[in-house]
């Protein structure tokens, strides 16, 4: 039995979240959806008398670009106090941005749900990747700002040197508005 669901837990439902991410691993990917829905079987082995499955993601990411009407019903369900356990498979079917999964946390945490199929290490280690994503993409976006400062400082540049050219070079002129007219490209 685990430890971690009590008495007062199963007095509530337990909750299966099951998503896959794209339309191809919906129709390609029958095993790990199988998986998923297992995890019905589990609550109620675990002594859960009534079990909810949530599968009305399917084919949508976790990403949070998207609206996910499922997880919007678990988050609403939790809410409510109507859950005593959730169970995924992964941290990655419930969320793959922080500001979903930091508000699942929170929710289940002030209704004294369980996180279920997800352990402590399992929990801080999806959080350990989800900041080293975000940590990449501040980084690429430094990055980008770099360039695109630079590029601005080249374009002025060049049109600095061009407004400094005498009319009457036309030569040296012409070589100038060619470089600034790349630079803008």
């Amino acid at each position: 039995m685990n430890d971690s669901i009590q008495p007062h837990h199963r007095e509530r439902a337990a909750y299966v979240y099951v998503r896959q991410s794209t339309g191809h691993q919906v129709r390609h990917n029958h095993q790990g959806r199988e998986r998923q829905y297992e995890l019905a079987d589990r609550a109620a082995q675990l002594g859960f008398p009534k079990v909810v499955v949530v599968d009305d993601d399917q084919g949508k990411t976790g990403s949070g670009l998207v609206v996910r009407p499922g997880f919007q019903t678990l988050l609403g369900a939790v809410c409510g106090g109507e859950v005593g356990a959730v169970f995924a498979v992964e941290a990655s079917r419930l969320a793959r941005n922080n500001h979903d999964w930091h508000h699942l946390i929170e929710l289940c945490a002030m209704t004294d749900a369980v996180l279920e199929a997800i352990r402590p290490t399992g929990v801080q280690a999806a959080l350990d990747a989800l900041d080293r994503i975000e940590s990449r993409q501040d980084e690429k976006r430094k990055s980008l700002e770099l360039a695109l400062e630079k590029a601005r400082y080249e374009v002025d540049h060049t049109r600095r040197q061009y407004d400094l050219v005498d009319p009457a070079n036309r030569l040296v002129a012409g070589e100038l508005e060619a470089r600034w007219n790349q630079a803008m490209e």
